[in-house]
């Protein structure tokens, strides 16, 4: 596996490999190059090699999905801990899916180098085609897998709601002089009953085990915390990045369950063949691969499981912050704002962040680790373990491998060939020339010797075998190396981008922001400014209406008193006298002969214009007339006209007895008489 460089995501320490106790894998990847324990046929190890192959370097790609997951934005701002605090569990959880994959990769490795040991077993068995099966175990690859990364997009918020202020409703407070003040406060007890409408469904993940966080958090946060809340969920960003988290855990469940199929479609192929089993699978350690093999082929599943639970639910964490921000109040301090009060700032606080922070909590799935496969296998015995209890005796170990590992090395094995030293040497020279020759070369190599022999020369191959073999190891790691290297600056090339690309929108958000801002401010201050000018209108004009109805009032009284004051002199000092109207209307003459000389009923009417015709006819003819007569002479003239009894009566006497007409002493036609007053009528001022 290539050691984790710094990918641009964290500059923390590198993740530690995850520990797999109990993996039988490097124990059979030992024992496989064993002839006498494992043997697999060559063409089926062929098949399934390149697909364990293909299926290694797939999840290896998915190595780069899994990195982006490592570090989450946070949820909310600082002050509302619960945010960064479910943004770290995430995290962790990223980390662990990078460190699962990286366990699986090296499995998968071991796997592979198992398959093609077993399959050369076979192979240098048979004849014919040995050195083209070899070749084709040892060329067994698989192009590097680019990573393909997944944006999400956060939906639309939730903008119905249900409830009402009822008698509590919003309002103003006003000062003395009327002008509005503040807004009202929530009177005392006041618990809102607004709800979201149809609120988030919460996805039933039926997740096998799940995560205790122990995250928690209150719905009672102050005006200046939620708003400043909402400040940082603007523009969705956030939201956004979620799902983008959301897409990326899909993208990798939905992938391990996509390969998985087709690897374990290969394996399940070659674990069961149709006959011939016997065949195809040989040695001891057979039962111990293919049951290997078939726990690892069934665990992919459950993983694959867990990683689209992560995907469902950020995918309604991202859901549920779009409306946290769209029901957090947009105004700096609760009298700024028309509709809610804190009350119920709060109460939509807990229908959305708090009611999916807390579920979320309580939902994270457990990945599935491959420890799980690693059950029921059977025990894989060293080979020098000769009684099988697990430990290697004195007498078990082999000679010169002072590292105790079942191997000679270069060094061990030239140290162990120094360490026995030359074979007896040949018998004595030639004697005297008149002596026989002697015995001649001393003994062969005794038996403990040729074994001795024939062990190093066995380990020498061994060491010959296993020197290929770690360059092999060694060519594929360097592969590895360059392909890793080679996705990681890829990714951190995009990482980068995408880290600008954000950087930008949100910078561009943050602007458009602070302008709604600004122009909303403007607006408040323009309509603050608008009303109290109108308030001070409308006093202005109430207070002018005021004034002049009161002017209107004097002045029509002052008419009034002087109209009356008119009326009263004209009915004082403009009647004539009985003798005066007598001259003017003709002198004194006897009877109505005289009438006939003076005024008309038409003069008369003008100077009497509140009495009628009628009674100035009769004025006429019996009242004017007696006072014709009245003021003609002091004694009645025989045969004169007049009323019964009035021949021997004096004109003092008559006096005397005249009253003036009612109509004189009534004002009920004053007004008539002085003409129309005017009017004077309350101004009205447009509202």
């Amino acid at each position: 596996m290539p050691p984790r460089e710094d990918d641009g995501g964290s500059t923390g320490p590198a993740m530690p490999d995850l520990e797999m106790p109990n993996n039988p894998w490097p124990d059979i990847k030992k024992r496989a190059g064993d002839a006498g324990w494992l043997k697999f046929d060559p063409q089926a190890a062929i098949e399934l090699g390149q697909a364990i192959s293909n299926f290694q370097w797939k999840l290896f790609a998915l190595r780069g999905n899994a990195t982006t997951l490592t570090q989450m934005v946070d949820l909310a701002t600082p002050e509302i801990t619960s945010g960064p605090a479910l943004a770290k569990e995430f995290g962790k959880q990223g980390q662990e899916m990078y460190r699962i994959l990286c366990a699986h990769h090296k499995i998968l490795d071991d796997m592979l180098d198992s398959v093609v040991a077993a399959g050369k077993n076979m192979a240098n068995t048979e004849e014919g085609n040995v050195q083209d099966l070899l070749r084709q175990l040892d060329g067994i690859t698989t192009p590097l897998q680019e990573t393909q990364y997944n944006d999400g997009k956060a939906p639309g918020a939730l903008t119905q709601r249900e409830g009402d202020h009822g008698k509590y409703r919003k309002g103003y407070n006003y000062d003395a002089d009327g002008m509005p003040t503040t807004r009202k406060g929530a009177p005392s007890g006041y618990q809102s009953d607004f709800h979201v409408k149809d609120n988030r469904k919460q996805p039933d993940l039926k997740a096998k085990e799940t995560l205790k966080t122990g995250i928690g958090e209150t719905r009672a946060r102050s005006w200046a915390a939620l708003h400043a809340n909402r400040n940082y969920l603007e523009g969705g960003v956030t939201a956004d990045l979620v799902a983008d988290d959301a897409a990326e855990w899909k993208y990798i469940g939905e992938k391990i369950s996509e390969w998985s199929v087709d690897f374990g479609n290969a394996v399940a192929k070659h674990l069961n063949p149709a006959a011939g089993d016997d065949k195809v699978w040989q040695g001891e350690g057979a039962q111990a691969i293919k049951t290997a093999l078939d726990n690892y082929r069934v665990s992919l599943e459950p993983l694959a499981a867990t990683a689209k639970q992560h995907h469902s639910l950020l995918e309604y964490v991202s859901q549920f912050l779009v409306d946290t921000h769209y029901w957090a109040p947009p105004y700096a301090r609760e009298e700024d704002d028309p509709t809610y009060y804190l009350t119920d700032r709060q109460q939509m606080f807990g229908e959305t962040y708090v009611r999916g922070v807390e579920f979320t909590a309580r939902s994270i799935p457990k990945l599935v680790y491959p420890t799980e496969a690693f059950a029921g296998v059977p025990p894989i015995y060293d080979p020098r373990d000769k009684n099988k209890d697990g430990k290697i005796g004195d007498n078990e170990k082999t000679p010169g491998d002072t590292n105790n590992d079942g191997k000679l090395s270069e060094e061990e094995r030239q140290a162990l060939a120094r360490t026995q030293g030359p074979g007896p040497g040949p018998g004595p020279g030639p004697g005297p020339a008149n002596l026989k020759s002697g015995p001649g070369p001393g003994p062969g190599l005794t038996a403990e010797q040729k074994k001795a022999q024939a062990n190093a020369a066995n380990e020498q191959r061994k060491a010959a075998e296993f020197a290929e073999q770690q360059r092999r190891d060694a060519a594929r790691r360097a592969r590895e190396q360059e392909a890793y290297e080679q996705q990681q600056r890829a990714q951190n090339d995009r990482r980068q981008a995408e880290a600008e690309q954000r950087a930008k929108n949100a910078a561009a958000q943050q602007e458009a922001y602070q302008k709604q801002q600004q122009a909303q401010a403007a607006a408040r201050e323009a309509a603050s400014a608008a009303q109290q000018a109108a308030q001070q209108g409308l006093q202005a004009a109430q207070q002018a209406a005021q004034q002049a109805l009161q002017g209107g009032q004097k002045g029509a009284s002052e008419a009034l008193a002087a109209a009356q004051q008119a009326a009263q002199n004209a009915l004082a000092n403009g009647i004539p006298k009985a003798g005066d109207l007598a001259a003017k209307l003709g002198g004194p003459g006897p009877g109505p002969g005289s009438m006939a000389k003076g005024v008309g009923l038409t003069e008369a009417a003008k100077l009497f214009p509140r009495a009628g015709a009628a009674s100035m006819a009769t004025a006429a003819g019996t009242g004017l007339g007696a006072l014709g007569r009245a003021g003609a002479a002091p004694q009645a003239m025989p045969g004169s006209p007049g009323p019964a009894g009035a021949a021997g009566q004096g004109a003092g006497q008559g006096q005397q007895n005249y009253k003036r007409p009612a109509y004189l002493e009534s004002d009920q036609h004053l007004d008539e008489m002085l003409g129309e007053a005017p009017k004077v009528v309350r101004p009205v001022v447009e509202q």
